[in-house]
C-alpha cells in the first residue's frame, strides 16, 4: 500500500472480471466449434490412409513370403470378420490382420456374380507366378474410402483414393 498525503492509502488493484473471463471463454469455445469439424475431418483421414499402407503392406508380405519359402501362399478376405487371413503349406507361415476399430471391409474384387456379398474370398499366389488381380476397398464409418489394389504386371500394392460419389 503507498500512503498519500493526509494519511489516506489506495490499494492497487489486480486481477481479471467476470466479464472479461467470459469473453475470452466464449472466443475459445467459438475457435474450438469451427476448428472441430477440419479436425475431426483429418484425423478420420489419417485412419483411413493408416489401414489402407498397413493392408498393402500385409498384401506384399503374402507376395514376398511365397517367392521367399518358395511355398503356395492362401490369401483370405473375410469381410463379416473384418479381417485378412494368410497361410501356407509351411506352418511358420499364418498371419491375420484385423482392422482398427472404425474401419472395415467395404468390398473385395474382382466380384463375383451370384456370390453372397459376405462371403470369404481365397485367392492362391504362386511362387514365380503372376499374382492375381485382386483389389480391396477399405472404409470408414463416416464414409472416407480406400481402394487397395494388387497391380498383377508388377506385383506391387497399389492404394487409390477412389471418387466421392457424392459430388
Amino acid at each position: 500500500m503507498r500512503t498519500l498525503s493526509a494519511g489516506k492509502t489506495r490499494t492497487a488493484q489486480r486481477g481479471v472480471t467476470l466479464i472479461e473471463l467470459m469473453v475470452v471463454i466464449s472466443i475459445i469455445a467459438v475457435i474450438t466449434g469451427i476448428s472441430y469439424p477440419s479436425i475431426a475431418n483429418g484425423l478420420d483421414n489419417l485412419k483411413v490412409s493408416a489401414a489402407a499402407d498397413a493392408v498393402a503392406g500385409f498384401l506384399d508380405t503374402a507376395a514376398a513370403k511365397a517367392e521367399r519359402k518358395q511355398a503356395v501362399v492362401e490369401l483370405n478376405i473375410r469381410r463379416r470378420e473384418n479381417q485378412l487371413f494368410i497361410r501356407s503349406t509351411d506352418p511358420s507361415l499364418a498371419k491375420r490382420f484385423e482392422f482398427p476399430d472404425g474401419i472395415r471391409i467395404d468390398r473385395v474384387f474382382p466380384e463375383i456374380d451370384g456370390a453372397p456379398v459376405d462371403a470369404p474370398r481365397q485367392f492362391i499366389i504362386y511362387p514365380g507366378g503372376s499374382i492375381p488381380a485382386m483389389g480391396v476397398s477399405i472404409t470408414t464409418e463416416s464414409g472416407k474410402r480406400r481402394l487397395i489394389r494388387i497391380n498383377p504386371v508388377t506385383g506391387v500394392p497399389v492404394i487409390q483414393k477412389p471418387e466421392d460419389p457424392k459430388k
